[in-house]
């Protein structure tokens, strides 16, 4: 189990609204401003800070210490291709301009992908923990409402952002709980012709 610590921040007159999981091999943290905080009734920080927990569980030492070896190979690549095309003189300069381009983008493209997806996980894994959609939701949507941010992004800014919309968290969020319901409940009986 992950036990991290929890923080509180801002700054007096501030508006920050903003909840983290800080991720680090040495000390695990959750971090809520104070705004957020708040802003929040009891269950709905609770629901908050347990979609933050579910980031910890899937941020692993082991994922982290794989992904710590991969900045240090592209630090390390960033040092070495200017070289080796200064040693190796102008003539492999495309060559290296496209290894460097690819490595780049290889690093950014590995931390985007499947953002979206692992927010909605976390949605439904704090319903899980705390065994309340509605709080979940409500919390959410506190979120959206006092960062100003819209219940709906359009498809093309949805592609390239790194959370989903609220409408869609909802509506992951709701059919998560309704699936969660039926399985707890007894066997479904249903009336037929035969």
């Amino acid at each position: 189990p992950v036990h991290p610590a929890a923080y509180r921040y801002g700054v007096p007159g501030g508006r920050i609204v903003n909840a983290v999981a800080l991720c680090s091999l040495s000390e695990r943290a959750v971090a809520m401003s104070d705004t957020l905080l708040a802003s929040l009734d009891a269950d709905e920080a609770t629901a908050v800070f347990a979609h933050e927990l579910a980031h910890h569980e899937h941020y692993t030492d082991a994922l982290l210490r794989r992904r710590r070896v991969a900045s240090f190979v592209l630090a390390l690549l960033l040092a070495v291709i200017p070289a080796l095309q200064l040693a190796l003189g102008m003539q492999y300069a495309f060559a290296f301009d496209v290894l460097l381009l690819a490595a780049i983008l290889a690093f950014f493209a590995r931390g985007q992908q499947g953002h979206r997806t692992h927010e909605t996980e976390c949605d439904l894994r704090a319903v899980d923990l705390t065994g309340d959609a509605d709080a979940v939701i409500r919390g959410l949507t506190k979120i959206h409402a006092l960062s100003r941010m819209p219940r709906r992004f359009s498809q093309e800014f949805e592609r390239a952002a790194t959370h989903p919309s609220l409408a869609h968290r909802i509506q992951a969020i709701r059919a998560h709980a309704s699936m969660a319901e039926q399985a707890s409940q007894g066997p479904t009986v249903v009336a037929t012709m035969t």
